[in-house]
């Protein structure tokens, strides 16, 4: 990798901004216009979704698990806003706080012909007991949704545990089970969204292979799969949904998403970049779905490779120096509002509302720098290729307070390997992630240093916010995990742990013929669901 590297002033940034938002709109003169909803009468029976990278495997304990969705099924489901749902399950019930009671679906099948019972359930949770921890590369995000992995403390000693054995499932008949955690788990209904029950027959037959082919109870089976370019479903008889309008949908790698959806290639577009986003909205061609993203852009601190940081009035004049309003309507589109200097959302669990968010106040950041002894603070900012312009953004506004900040990008696997295993950044921009769950435990991830691998690099360096995550992920109810939760985001927020920039929106832009698409939890489309106007 060959770093580029960029120094900004802010208005300089923003004339730009401004100048290329101009010359995108200029293309839009040839854009369709929609269509009149009043003229059509028939549903389409097919979608083509469209995104710049579709996963590289069939396997639904992956990371990207959007196409995973659509094939596999979870006991409980959960919806845009983390309600509860019966998915296999019908019915469940707390017998006591580490035994969950559970009554499944009678009429569901998997695709290739084996019967659903609780015998499934128990199944997939021992292979993901064996094979999974055996492979935790690829089944990280299961192990950790689910708490498979045992908790330590901060000095390296197990204090608990993994919340599952492989006795935890015990069948009382084939649609009649009970699930005994090791501890209580308040969280424990909503983990059960993250866990895809598969098929033994097929995994038996296949030799275990959850890459190349999948059988699942979903609404949907594959019909033609590329590996990482194209993956074709269609709607099977026996799926336990019934019939609705969309009978077949297509994922596809798309090379210029903007392209595609003026050329009607795609009905549907995933990651389109916020500001073509909003200028294809604008141009009022196109429509958006969008939700919170539950997930909050961050700038994380690396204070062994700069001293400066370990000083809170310098990382306070940091969050100062950002004007997080123009930050998200100019540089996220819209596609994100300020935060109140916490991780969590409102309405999540162990939202404090108390807190308040950090304002735009370069004087006060430049008086805090000259007060800590820093006047001309120079720092290195690490990010993505993918969110360059807003590393560029963050740089501009440092530089208006005298924080000479150096930009380098790189791809997004290099980013996250330097924050697991070590970077000489100062700085990297990279979100805390905690779509899957809508849970505090997830956006933990490498904050905590207890969930980081040895010697990795330290973000914040604090005695009582891990002993805070410690107590979190043991507390035996609700309410005490919220209280906890909501002093630690006091702690974060008092301490200025990291720079809060955004709540992002997660959001497809697609053609107006599209009338509704639902979005589970985490993000991902419900596409059995869409009602979409023929062409």
């Amino acid at each position: 990798m060959s770093p580029t590297t960029t120094q900004l002033s802010r208005r300089d940034f923003f004339k730009m901004s401004a100048a290329a938002a101009g010359l995108g709109l200029m293309g839009y003169a040839g854009l369709r216009q929609p269509q009149r909803a009043a003229a059509q009468t028939a549903l389409a029976s097919h979608v083509t979704i469209g995104n710049t990278s579709i996963q590289p495997n069939l396997s639904p304990f992956f990371q990207a698990y959007f196409q995973a969705r659509q094939i596999y099924d979870t006991l409980i489901e959960t919806d845009a806003e983390g309600n509860l749902l019966p998915g296999l399950a019908v019915e469940w019930n707390r017998v006591e706080p580490n035994l969950l009671e559970m009554r499944l679906r009678d009429d569901v099948f998997f695709s290739n012909g084996e019967r659903f019972t609780s015998a499934s359930v128990a199944y997939t949770m021992n292979h993901l007991l064996t094979v999974g921890m055996q492979n935790f590369g690829a089944y990280q995000i299961p192990l950790t949704d689910l708490n498979l992995l045992p908790l330590f403390s901060p000095t390296g000693q197990m204090v608990a545990p993994p919340l599952f054995t492989n006795e935890s499932v015990e069948i009382i008949d084939d649609t009649h089970l009970l699930i005994r955690t090791t501890r209580p788990d308040p969280t424990l209904e909503k983990r059960l969204s993250r866990l895809f029950i598969i098929s033994e027959q097929y995994m038996n037959e296949s030799n275990g292979d959850l890459v190349n082919g999948a059988v699942g109870t979903g609404y949907f089976r594959v019909a033609g799969w590329s590996p990482g370019e194209r993956i074709e479903l269609e709607r099977w008889e026996g799926n336990w949904r019934g019939s609705y309008p969309i009978q077949t949908a297509t994922y596809t790698v798309v090379g210029d998403l903007r392209t595609a959806l003026q050329a009607g290639d795609i009905d549907i577009a995933q990651s389109v970049p916020p500001d073509v986003a909003r200028a294809l909205i604008d141009s009022g061609a196109f429509t958006v779905t969008t939700k919170p993203a539950l997930s909050t852009e961050i700038a994380r601190f690396f204070p062994q490779n700069n001293e400066a940081l370990r000083d809170v009035r310098v990382r306070r004049a940091i969050n100062l120096a950002v004007d997080k309003e123009e930050y998200n309507e100019f540089i996220r589109a819209g596609f994100g509002v300020p935060t109140t200097g916490q991780l969590m959302q409102p309405g999540m669990d162990g939202y404090n509302e108390e807190l308040e968010a950090f304002p735009y106040d370069p004087e006060e950041a430049m008086r805090l720098l000259r007060e800590a002894g820093y006047p001309n603070l120079e720092l290195s900012l690490g990010a993505p290729n993918t969110v360059r312009t807003d590393a560029e953004a963050v740089a501009a506004y440092l530089e208006g307070v005298g924080i000479r900040t150096r930009v380098e990008t790189a791809d997004t696997g290099t980013i996250i390997m330097q924050m697991l295993t070590g970077t000489n950044f100062d700085m990297i921009l990279a979100p805390a992630q905690f779509s899957t769950l809508g849970d505090w435990t997830q956006a933990m991830v490498a904050l905590d240093s207890t969930t980081l691998p040895p010697n990795a690099p330290i973000e914040f360096d604090n005695e009582r916010f891990l002993e805070l995550n410690q107590q979190i992920k043991l507390a035996p109810d609700r309410e005490t995990r919220n209280a906890l939760i909501r002093e630690n985001s006091r702690l974060m927020h008092d301490e200025a742990a990291v720079l809060f920039l955004s709540w992002v929106q997660f959001y497809f832009v697609h053609t107006p013929r599209v009338q509704s698409m639902q979005l589970n939890l985490d993000n991902s489309p419900q596409i059995f669901s869409i009602e979409m106007l023929a062409r």
